[in-house]
């Protein structure tokens, strides 16, 4: 007898979740018009290193109760327990920011540093290669490549849109996850948000210090609420550029990893 369960939507636990007070009523004044999509920005789901500010106390962006290697949402500020559980409803172009470095001031110097590759499969703009510098040591990149991914976060209250947003070393799992998506299940090819992927945030080092990097595994499939959920999810987003929160970012996302580029989502 086939464990129905095995392929369930496995809850997420929870802990940290916010009731709604019962004074407060579904939505109907239309107090904030009528928004255009343009005018929204989507949260990243995201990973507090070691030196995130979120960990700071008295720090604007200190998130209490939170601890090295949580994962947080970083437009409502809230952690998220892991492993965090999402569908992926869709995957965005590579793309590319060039920050200014951080003992310079930071900031952000290009939103949109050409991900154009040539015949060798190399990208074309230089800020995009490694290279090395008068001693023969490899310089990494000056522009972060981002792999992203729109998604929906499976909470004990419903389903929350969120995007997934690899770069440095979490790059990694960027590939796993294309992998992971693109796998025959049961035999049939099957749309992305068919999948209910875990993620999970990893310790490890280098020789500058201690970080946490992502990994992705698939924890079961869809029950058939998410499922269509996803698929007007898609459809709303049709033709529309996904902007998340980084997009507000004035300096490199909170949370280097020591020593190389941001790690988080």
């Amino acid at each position: 007898m086939e464990d129905k369960d095995k392929y369930a939507v496995v809850k997420a636990e929870t802990g940290g979740a916010v009731a709604l007070p019962d004074y407060i009523k579904p939505a109907s004044s239309g107090a904030m018009g009528e928004l255009d999509r343009d005018d929204l920005v989507l949260p990243r789901l995201a990973v507090a290193q070691p030196t995130a500010p979120e960990l700071v106390r008295g720090n604007p962006k200190h998130i209490p109760g939170l601890n090295q290697g949580d994962l947080f949402n970083t437009l409502t500020r809230e952690k998220v327990e892991q492993p965090a559980r999402v569908v992926v409803v869709r995957r965005e172009p590579t793309r590319a920011i060039e920050f200014a470095p951080m003992e310079d001031g930071g900031g952000i110097v290009d939103r949109n540093v050409p991900t154009t590759k040539d015949a060798d499969g190399r990208y074309t703009d230089p800020r995009m290669r490694f290279t090395e510098d008068e001693n023969g040591e490899t310089v990494k990149p000056v522009a972060t490549e981002l792999r992203e991914y729109v998604a929906l976060l499976l909470t004990p209250t419903g389903l929350e849109p969120i995007v997934l947003s690899f770069k440095g070393t979490s790059l990694g799992a960027a590939k796993a996850l294309n992998s992971l998506l693109t796998l025959p299940l049961r035999g049939r090819k099957v749309e992305p948000w068919a999948r209910v992927v875990a993620v999970v945030a990893n310790p490890t080092k280098n020789a500058k210090g201690a970080y946490f990097v992502f990994g992705v595994t698939q924890v079961g499939m869809a029950d058939a609420a998410t499922y269509r959920t996803a698929e007007e999810t898609l459809k709303g987003f049709s033709g529309r550029k996904v902007a998340d929160d980084q997009e507000l970012e004035s300096a490199p996302a909170p949370g280097r990893e020591p020593g190389s580029d941001d790690a988080e989502f």
